[in-house]
């Protein structure tokens, strides 16, 4: 059991009841993460539309519920609040009042999970996350494969992709993409030649069903550095000067992404040659952002977009046809528009934050892979999902424990 740090809560204990405490909140945290998965994976599959949109809100406002059981009982009994935590969880109230403007439960979720995680030991955390992913994507597919959850197939290009249970077809890639991340960053060069396999097979496979050419590649890369990590366990630790030159860039690379991204939101013309032409390339990533930036501006505390997609309705049926796609799949315009500058700047300083901690605290694998998701985040907005970008959980930790003027 992890050794409370710091002071005692606000009403004093003997030490042995305040331990036990402890570990029993902990036990608590990893119960609401484990719920928090199963809700956000099945939310993002058919069982939606069997178990209804209105249960999986209740369900994700009974795993908040846990998180702040848990917080208020640490508090009072294991650690009281420094103001750091009271920082901490004034930014969960702040997007939870922003998510409640704009319908979207997604920032309250999302930041109350990484606050939550502030003190927990994260390396007991990833096999809980690997399982608990495996096992619902599993039983989502069976249900597909059952008749029980509606599937669908899209025929593109010659090529046929398939839902497996899910409302989005890139889903099931995108949580491949995330058990492979976890795995390397936390199994590092202890990673076994056999898990390597596995994950390059999976990767292979929901590559065929679902086409998910993004995640497909970044997941290969992934699988490449365990390869490297396995052969060269040194790789973290190496002080080849390329190397260093790479975590400083990671450091700064939501900046730079944010940067670049809002210059094509608002710089986008389409009779400019090269810019209509890399529009192309990208599926009108570049247009749609400009687009809806047009129609709906910036506000400061965000506002209610309509953004129709690709994925399924509840009938099982693509919904692009009830209006024109304009879904913004850039991660950082998304934000922007759809909650506001205040969340867009407060989220941007927390990912400098959390990359400044990794960098000064010598998690190059961690580093790297988050800085692997920022640029994925320029064209899938799934970053914002613990679910589907798990090294997160690192950020509630950085908030509480990063010192600018530490040494690396």
């Amino acid at each position: 059991m992890n050794q409370v740090r710091g002071t005692v809560g606000l009403i004093p204990l003997d030490e042995k009841y305040r331990q036990i405490i402890k570990g029993l909140m902990d036990k608590l945290f990893y119960l609401a993460l484990a719920s928090y998965f199963v809700t956000g994976i099945g939310f993002n599959s058919m069982a939606l539309a069997t178990l209804t949109p209105r249960f999986f809100i209740y369900a994700i406002a009974g795993v908040m519920g846990l998180y702040m059981m848990r917080e208020g009982i640490n508090c009072l009994f294991v650690e009281r609040y420094g103001w750091r935590d009271i920082l901490g969880l004034g930014i969960c109230f702040l997007f939870g009042y922003i998510a409640n403007r704009n319908d979207s439960a997604i920032p309250m979720s999302t930041f109350l999970t990484v606050f939550a995680a502030r003190n927990i030991d994260l390396k007991k955390t990833y096999k809980l996350m690997i399982a608990v992913t495996a096992v619902t994507m599993g039983l989502i597919m069976l249900g597909a494969e059952k008749g029980y959850l509606a599937q669908y197939v899209y025929y593109q290009k010659g090529h046929s992709r398939y839902t497996l249970g899910f409302n989005y077809v890139l889903a099931p890639p995108a949580y491949i993409m995330n058990i492979a991340m976890v795995l390397l960053v936390f199994r590092k060069d202890k990673i076994t030649w056999a898990e390597i396999a596995v994950m390059f097979i999976l990767n292979a496979v929901f590559f065929m069903l679902c086409q998910g050419e993004l995640s497909f590649l970044a997941t290969l890369l992934i699988v490449g550095f365990m390869i490297w990590i396995k052969l060269w366990p040194k790789l973290e630790t190496s002080q080849f000067v390329l190397f260093k030159w790479i975590d400083r860039i990671a450091v700064i690379i939501h900046p730079v992404c944010v940067v670049i991204s809002v210059w094509f939101m608002l710089k986008y013309d389409e009779s400019v040659a090269w810019m209509a032409k890399l529009n192309e390339i990208l599926d009108r990533r570049l247009a749609i952002p400009h687009k809806v930036y047009s129609e709906y501006g910036i506000k400061l505390l965000g506002q209610k977009i309509t953004l129709i997609g690709a994925g399924l309705g509840l009938d099982g049926k693509p919904v692009d046809n009830v209006g024109e796609y304009n879904y913004i799949d850039n991660l950082y315009i998304n934000m922007l528009l759809r909650y506001g500058l205040v969340f867009f700047i407060v989220s941007l300083c927390l990912l400098v934050v959390m990359m400044i901690y990794c960098y000064k605290k010598n998690m190059r694998l961690w580093l790297w892979m988050l800085a692997l998701y920022a640029l994925h985040a320029i064209f899938d907005d799934k970053l914002q999902l613990v679910y589907f970008d798990s090294l997160m959980l690192i950020m509630g930790q950085a908030v509480q424990k990063l010192r600018l003027k530490e040494q690396r």
